[in-house]
């Protein structure tokens, strides 16, 4: 039997430890998926080809979020390595449904 699959927005923190962090949001993107969703991460994705340093860029992936955004029904923000200022920033602008995630015990 097949389901519909939920179209949903993946937060969860970039900066600072981004090697743990990327790690952290594959796990995000996974329980997503387990949940029957399906997740789009975009700081999994646009900060492989744009400068996250870079003002005008990171606005451009913010954008493109957005955008993409019109088509998502739920905004799933994990919170077991805290709320980002990129994070807040797009909880603050989105007129999605926002739930608040851990990983819990999946997170060891």
């Amino acid at each position: 039997m097949s389901r519909k699959l939920k179209c949903v927005i993946i937060l969860s923190p970039y900066k600072g430890a981004i090697a743990l962090n990327v790690e952290y949001a594959k796990r995000c993107v996974l329980d997503s998926m387990r949940r029957f969703e399906a997740p789009f991460a975009s700081h999994l994705i646009y900060t492989q080809v744009l400068n996250d340093s870079d003002p005008h860029q990171r606005a451009l992936g913010f954008q493109a979020e957005a955008a993409w955004a019109k088509y998502a029904e739920l905004l799933a923000v994990y919170t077991d390595l805290g709320i980002s200022s990129g994070m807040r920033k797009t909880m603050v602008k989105t007129k999605l449904p926002v739930v608040l995630r851990t990983l819990g015990d999946d997170l060891e």
